[in-house]
């Protein structure tokens, strides 16, 4: 028999040893689930039963709890400044230990507002900006302004060193035209005429930090009022997602979730009026939202009393009646201060009704075909018509003809934009034109045809 150093295992030894290590493989898998349960813990704190508009939710949150805490708490700390409560929000900062601004912006500004040139214009290479173009821009901003005090305290020398050192390479050649024109001002008073700048004791100062604090990064000078922005762009997620959204956003609280049954859209017939002897082809409310014209195959329009609906009998003797078409009537459209309507009828003629009285002011009698549409420009004074003769006119209230367009096709629709600038035609050729300025004088002048989109 050979002689080692091993011991001999028995059978009995043998289990013994293998449950051991069993158990300390199970002993080990559950420790390292168990750790890992605790990192997840960690890393995913969950606050259950949340209360929000009465619903049940779960706040989860994320890595970047920390990172979140310091922008929401930098951006009440904004809001309490515009606000006007700064003893607030030197609490704030001081429990927190955040702060508004970067201690760089901090000095910059200061240094701004007290006329400390050279340490500004140091800070500017240590503050962060959102671009190199805007660090540029802020550079010039500041430049601008040491120039236009040095030519109000009379250093002409010193503003010419700005002007040829610093903002000749910064500006583009008309500026540096305008800003040297500056420079023969007899007085700081024609100075600060001729460059609308209210000088160096003046708000002057706070317009460049204000000014530059739109050009610095995020991360150190918040954009202005910028929680307020934030909200706002949350409610208008919220309009756009209702379904049933009709109500007037002012009266929208930001203390719940906005939400629009659609009992806000209107599904009972509440009044029938009847006063029409045929068809009727169209209807318009007025601007102001109280009246109501109805147009008809029977030749004349109606305008309606809304603010009447509670007794009908009143309402229908109150109705005021315009008479003087004779064919019928497909289209109405009201002035923009509701004192006069527009009314295009079958017969060809456009009439001009004032609205208080139910007078006939004007009857334009130049389309050869029914006319199918009309609108007012903003002012009030110019409308157009457009009709089956493939012809659109610009007409004043005094029955006065400014232009003509001529068209391929019928016109079944026209509209005008706010301002004024564009012209929509809806033709027969299924398409769309957008005519540029048509009020313009210059057309007055040219046979060139108008802008036109399709």
């Amino acid at each position: 028999m050979s002689s080692t150093n091993s011991k001999e295992i028995g059978p009995g030894q043998q289990s013994s040893v293998i449950t051991d290590e069993r158990t300390l493989k199970t002993s080990g898998k559950r420790k390292e689930r168990e750790s890992e349960e605790r990192r997840v813990d960690l890393k995913y704190m969950k606050t259950e039963n949340t209360e929000s508009n009465g619903d049940s939710v779960a706040r989860i949150m994320q890595p970047t709890e920390n990172l979140r805490r310091e922008e929401v708490l930098r951006l009440i700390l904004q809001s309490l400044h515009e606000m006007g409560l700064s003893d607030s929000a030197a609490a704030l900062e001081k429990e927190s230990g955040v702060v508004l601004q970067d201690p760089s912006v901090v000095r910059l500004c200061e240094g701004i507002m007290s006329g400390e040139w050279t340490q500004v214009q140091s800070l500017l290479n240590e503050v962060s900006f959102s671009s190199r173009n805007n660090k540029i821009k802020a550079e010039r901003l500041v430049h601008v302004q040491i120039y236009l005090e040095h030519l109000e305290s009379k250093r002409t020398i010193e503003a010419l060193t700005v002007l040829r050192g610093k903002l000749a390479a910064e500006s583009t050649q008309s500026e540096l035209q305008w800003l040297s024109s500056l420079v023969i001002c007899n007085t700081p008073e024609e100075l600060r005429t001729q460059s609308r700048w209210d000088g160096a004791t003046g708000m002057s100062r706070q317009a460049v930090v204000d000014d530059i604090k739109l050009h610095l990064s995020p991360e150190v000078s918040l954009p202005p009022s910028r929680l307020e922005s934030l909200l706002h762009q949350a409610l208008e997620k919220q309009f756009d997602s209702c379904l049933y959204h009709t109500s007037p956003n002012r009266d929208v609280s930001l203390y719940t979730n906005h939400h629009c049954g659609s009992e806000q859209l209107p599904t009972k017939c509440i009044a029938i009026l009847e006063a029409h002897k045929d068809e009727v082809w169209y209807v318009r409310f007025s601007n102001n939202g109280r009246y109501v014209a109805s147009a008809s195959k029977d030749s004349t329009v109606i305008i309606w009393d809304t603010s009447l609906l509670d007794d009908l009998k009143v309402m229908k003797e109150r109705r005021r009646t315009l008479n003087g078409h004779v064919g019928g009537v497909t289209f109405i459209a009201w002035s923009p201060d509701d004192t006069k309507i527009l009314t295009c009828s079958m017969d060809r003629f456009v009439k001009l009704w004032n609205t208080s009285d139910g007078n006939c002011l004007q009857t334009v009698m130049r389309h050869t075909e029914p006319v199918t549409a009309c609108a007012w420009l903003p002012d009030g004074r110019h409308f157009l018509s457009g009709g089956e003769d493939k012809t659109i006119f610009l007409s004043d209230v005094d029955g006065n003809l400014i232009r003509v367009w001529e068209e391929k096709t019928r016109i079944n629709g026209l509209t005008v934009s706010s301002d004024g600038q564009r012209l929509v035609v809806l033709c027969g050729e299924r398409k769309i034109h957008i005519i540029s300025d048509p009020l313009s004088k210059s057309w007055d002048d040219t046979f060139v045809k108008p802008e036109r989109y399709t």
